[in-house]
């Protein structure tokens, strides 16, 4: 059964009642003194002790943070727009196969009404992985079922004992699941929430045969219209026609290089990314949640970035070290800093962090303006208006930036939508950028093919 996936940048008329010191704070990101886990462990600790107790290992180990709403919540829009009561955050490693449990943990104990995922539309391939870890969980609990049986079936027969059960247990090396919960057999719709969501097509992580194979690598990066439906676009072309219209030739510019390095990457260090989001909706099917695209679409971040890079030596600085990465040997592409990144954070947030310690004018576009996105998706998008709770699935880096924006908005007085995305998710903006991006790559590939013909025919080749 193929899943709803809703998108949480197709909402919000929102009204002039921001508060614009509030938005200039958020902006900046937060203050060096800011001690998010301070500010947020004990209170996630007494909710979860409340209501899921048996997940207070992962807010110990500072996976788990709990927003509740804020206790001062005013609601500044009047078009009946209520904003979540608690929001969890689950911190994952991209690289770590933990991660893929404690998601499917807390989705199964908190049985929430959202999931938003770090994914925009054109990375939401990652959704249609089998996740390895809850692949080789299931896959364990069958051997021990199988074993179990067996078991019975010889002491019925006589010819075996609770001794000998003891034993062959201990020879196979079975023991018992280290997670609570599993992702077995269970299958539903993710679109179950308020009809005011707006909803695109997914495909199923779980139990599907167009699923992607355990442990296979999705390219956060791609240019394969992020794996088909899923990705809201028509292969190849569909991909480029997106990142063309949302954020021009530059960002189709900046991807294609980013793809490569991240390929070279995840084959470098031999990881298989993106089963926490995979593990994100499995768990969403089985209980019924409505999983959301929170990340702010690929395109505007990439191009917002190119602009911010200003001057166009470097810009060029910055082509050329991508280049360098994706075509260059494997140590050129895996610098230590990369790596440990890779090891605590997600695939995309880490290349983009790789970058702003190099190009300090791009830590806005790529980290900071990405949290708030995400912490707007998390409490201000049309697909958690009215829910009671909802469970953001963030790398670790995110945390920080995340909760601070949580934390600090008052009833949507510093959350805007419009400084994030420039008005470029407008339905009739991106057609007009489509045709004008087009008719520009047209003009340019007829002036490349020319300029091609006319060095043939000075060397005498035609």
């Amino acid at each position: 059964m193929v899943p709803s996936v809703a998108t949480s940048s197709t909402t919000i008329t929102q009204q002039p009642t921001h508060d614009p010191e509030l938005v200039a704070e958020l902006l900046k990101g937060p203050p060096e003194d800011f001690d998010f886990r301070a500010e947020l462990t004990q209170g996630s600790r007494e909710w979860v002790a409340a209501n899921a107790p048996h997940l207070l290992d992962l807010v110990d180990d500072g996976t788990l943070l709990v927003v509740p709403r804020r206790h001062d919540y005013v609601e500044r829009r009047s078009d009946g727009y209520t904003e979540p009561r608690v929001v969890l955050l689950v911190g994952t490693a991209h690289v770590s196969r933990r991660s893929q449990l404690d998601v499917d943990r807390v989705i199964r104990a908190v049985r929430p009404d959202s999931v938003v995922v770090e994914l925009c539309k054109s990375r939401s391939a990652a959704l249609a992985a089998q996740p390895l870890a809850l692949v080789e969980q299931q896959q364990q609990q069958q051997q021990q079922q199988q074993h179990q049986q067996q078991n019975e079936a010889a002491r019925s027969s006589g010819s075996g004992s609770d001794t000998d059960d003891g034993a062959d247990r201990k020879a196979s090396g079975l023991g018992t699941s280290t997670s609570s919960t599993s992702s077995s057999g269970t299958s539903g719709t993710s679109g179950s929430g308020t009809s005011t969501s707006t909803s695109t097509s997914g495909t199923s992580s779980s139990g599907n045969s167009a699923s992607a194979p355990p442990g296979a690598y999705i390219n956060p990066m791609n240019l394969g219209g992020g794996g088909g439906s899923a990705g809201g676009g028509a292969g190849f072309a569909g991909a480029v026609a997106r990142s063309v219209s949302l954020g021009g030739q530059s960002a189709l510019l900046l991807r294609v290089l980013l793809a490569g390095l991240a390929k070279r990457t995840a084959g470098s260090l031999g990881v298989a990314g993106g089963g926490e989001f995979a593990a994100a909706q499995a768990a969403a099917d089985a209980v019924g949640a409505q999983v959301v695209l929170g990340d702010r679409p690929v395109e505007i971040t990439l191009s917002r970035a190119w602009a911010a890079l200003g001057p166009l030596t470097r810009r060029a600085a910055l082509c050329a070290d991508l280049l360098k990465g994706a075509v260059g040997s494997p140590q050129q592409a895996l610098s230590e800093e990369l790596v440990e990144r890779l090891k605590s954070d997600d695939a995309v947030s880490a290349f983009f962090k790789q970058l702003s310690s190099s190009y300090p004018e791009l830590v806005a576009p790529l980290i900071t303006e990405r949290d708030l996105y995400l912490a707007w998706s998390l409490k201000r998008s049309k697909a958690v208006c009215g829910t009671g709770t909802v469970v953001g699935v963030v790398g670790r880096g995110h945390l920080r930036g995340v909760a601070h924006a949580l934390l600090r908005d008052r009833g949507g007085a510093g959350l805007r939508f419009s400084d994030l995305v420039e008005g470029r998710n407008s339905r009739r903006v991106r057609r007009r950028a489509a045709a004008e991006g087009a008719a520009r790559l047209a003009a340019e590939l007829a002036l490349g093919a020319g300029a091609y013909v006319a060095w043939l025919a000075y060397n005498g080749e035609l």
